[in-house]
């Protein structure tokens, strides 16, 4: 991994502490959702780091659900 997405990494995982601070179960859901969509989607995880926050959690609880519903569609 090059030193960009160590740094991207790095964002999300502060982000994802801040959302978990808060300790509210849907901001738990977007964290699983935001690492599934970095670990498995990373040209869509970049661009959706140009949206507005509450649209990247959106985004990613979609690619998540989708991703899921695809590889169990896939097997």
């Amino acid at each position: 991994m090059d030193a960009w997405g160590q740094d991207l990494g790095v964002l999300l995982v502060l982000l994802c502490v801040v959302l978990l601070y808060r300790s509210s179960t849907n901001a738990r859901s977007y964290v699983v959702c935001a690492d599934y969509l970095y670990r498995h989607g990373r040209t869509y995880h970049a661009a959706a780091m140009l949206l507005s926050p509450s649209q990247y959690f959106d985004t990613a609880a979609i690619y998540a659900l989708m991703r899921i519903v695809q590889e169990l569609v896939d097997t």
